[in-house]
């Protein structure tokens, strides 16, 4: 046995904590990554609310309830990992890609 191998760098519950760990097991949180990049504030609105984008609004499903149904469906029985830790790599990563809100004063 490796050294190594008992550390907590090196265990398999520490190393899905980081994105890129959770891109190798589900690859698909990619294309909501790739969603959440793609939303665009050109400030022709009177705000913008990306929080609108994450929870969704009516008529849309937001980005937050595919990622909770990732991290949370059977990827969750599969990593032995608990859901919520998993989730917030996944959040801040894919939350932190959209443009930052823009909301009008006064309103």
């Amino acid at each position: 046995m490796d050294c190594a191998e008992g550390t907590p760098e090196t265990t398999p519950e520490t190393r899905l904590e980081t994105w890129d760990a959770l891109m190798e097991i589900e690859p698909l949180l990619g294309e909501l990554l790739t969603e959440a990049e793609a939303v665009r504030d050109d400030g022709s609105a009177p705000e913008f609310c990306a929080v609108n984008y994450w929870y969704g609004w009516e008529g849309c499903t937001g980005l937050h309830s595919r990622t909770a149904s990732w991290v949370f469906g059977d990827c969750f029985d599969v990593m032995r990992r608990p859901g919520l830790s998993l989730y917030r790599v996944a959040m801040n990563r894919i939350f932190h890609s959209l443009p930052p809100c823009r909301h009008a004063r006064g309103a």
